[in-house]
């Protein structure tokens, strides 16, 4: 490799790690992108897989994803997170924010748990057998459906599949 190469490499290397340290862009830059369509955004700093927005009849945006639980640390200053098993920071906590444009954010907590869902309350043995730290909530996702909450999301653990809860409030 010659050293121009090298000195190219080493450039977008740098590029990308700063892009990394530094977190959510700025808002013009969001409003630019949103108006066109043309790019991805990073809105949001925090440790967020699986990504879902939805834009509610309350003119609101709400975010959710699979993240660590909101007390950890890893949250916010965990980059990647390049292993699943046992050194996963995966929660089993949905966590949910929202915004009325996309840039500003507010955390609403964590308002759904596998604890709150059917195979907490048919499956207790299970529950049981596998240590909470273990417990995932993956791919969460919220949709209003006929003037309810739907919730759809998978978990790998404590028990396997997929679950779609109902909220019983508006």
């Amino acid at each position: 490799m010659s050293t121009r190469q090298t000195v190219v490499l080493l450039l977008m290397l740098l590029a990308i790690a700063l892009d990394n340290c530094f977190g959510a862009m700025d808002r013009k830059v969001i409003e630019k992108g949103l108006k066109t369509h043309d790019r991805a955004l990073h809105i949001k700093d925090g440790w967020m897989r699986d990504p879902y927005i939805i834009l509610a009849p309350d003119g609101y945006y709400y975010l959710t994803g699979t993240t660590p639980l909101p007390n950890d640390p890893r949250r916010i200053d965990h980059t990647y997170n390049t292993t699943l098993g046992r050194t996963s920071i995966v929660g089993y906590r949905m966590s949910l924010w929202r915004s009325p444009d996309l840039i500003h954010w507010e955390d609403l907590g964590a308002p759904y748990s596998l604890k709150d869902g059917i195979w907490y309350q048919q499956q207790p043995d299970r529950f049981n057998e596998v240590d909470e730290s273990n417990w995932r909530l993956w791919t969460p996702e919220l949709h209003f459906f006929d003037g309810k909450w739907v919730i759809v999301h998978t978990s790998p653990s404590p028990v396997t599949g997929a679950n779609i809860p109902i909220a019983n409030r508006h």
